[in-house]
């Protein structure tokens, strides 16, 4: 979730929203939003009742750049979520099985019980694609004793 100043991305719109043109920052003072502008050194603060520009004396510290508002807005609303998604979950992917590894995971799984392969298949398997790999085993090989037995 994208987030500035602890503001959500619903809040950062709001703000932008609000501007007038010219602002450079704002200033959250807790009931509601300043907006200021930047007059090369000296700050005017925007006075929603007349629509006016005022001088103002505030503490720069406290500004926030609305560019930096805008920008975490655009960069959001470019974010291709799918693969944002598929990013994260590729660090969990397992890795690839090589044959040397389905070499040490591979049983004699005919005419073994489910009780006794998902035994060995608990204690043998590191991960997920392992355990695929098992179970696929074993099921391949009582389908065929099935079919001949």
């Amino acid at each position: 979730m994208t987030t500035i100043n602890n503001l959500t991305i619903e809040q950062m719109r709001e703000i932008v929203e609000g501007a007038p043109d010219e602002a450079s920052f704002y200033q959250n003072t807790g009931d509601q939003v300043g907006y200021i502008l930047d007059g090369g050194g000296i700050y005017w603060w925007w006075n929603s009742q007349d629509n006016s520009w005022n001088k103002d004396y505030s503490d720069v510290r406290t500004m926030r750049s609305l560019k930096d508002l805008r920008t975490a807005i655009a960069e959001h609303d470019t974010t291709d979520i799918g693969t944002e998604i598929d990013s994260f979950l590729d660090a969990f992917k397992s890795p690839e099985l090589t044959d040397d590894r389905k070499e040490e995971l591979t049983q004699d799984w005919k005419g073994m019980s489910g009780g006794v392969a998902f035994s060995l298949i608990e204690r043998h398997a590191d991960n997920w694609k392992e355990i695929d790999y098992m179970m696929n085993q074993w099921l391949e090989a009582n389908k065929e004793a099935e079919r001949h037995g």
